[in-house]
């Protein structure tokens, strides 16, 4: 069940993700007035992404496939599907979502409108490129804990 909410909830993480960047593009490109919609789609954003990183983790931890991992970590490391759940997917989570905090901070910070958007624009579309990048589109049929 964990694996079922954790693969749908990616979807709406993308899709406020890419509202939340859309909105600071935008903003940036016609010189906008920062406005409480701005704020609250990049909060939209950080949030699902939040709750999205404690579901990865708990399902981290609870995973079937991770605990055989871990038992060799050499054949692991070896296996590149393996590594990607065991490493390289959660890297990538963990740091998307540090730029998805560091554009909120970034934005909610900046000395100007303009600076609001570009800051955001930046960080938070990092944040959905790596996230998109890290997503392992080849189990995206077949999810496997």
């Amino acid at each position: 069940m964990l694996l079922l909410v954790h693969s749908w909830w990616r979807w709406l993480v993308l899709l406020a993700g890419v509202v939340a960047v859309a909105r600071m593009i935008a903003g940036s490109r016609k010189s906008s007035a920062w406005t409480p919609s701005d704020r609250r789609a990049v909060l939209v954003y950080v949030a699902a992404l939040d709750l999205q990183v404690l579901l990865g983790v708990a399902l981290f931890l609870v995973s079937p496939r991770i605990a055989s991992a871990l038992h060799d970590v050499a054949a692991a490391m070896a296996a590149p599907d393996v590594r990607a759940m065991l490493v390289d997917h959660p890297v990538a989570m963990l740091v998307a979502l540090v730029l998805a905090h560091a554009g909120s901070i970034a934005a909610r910070k900046a000395p100007s409108d303009q600076a609001r958007f570009d800051r955001g624009a930046l960080l938070l579309g990092l944040s959905v490129v790596l996230i998109l990048l890290g997503i392992p589109w080849s189990r995206l049929l077949s999810p496997v804990a």
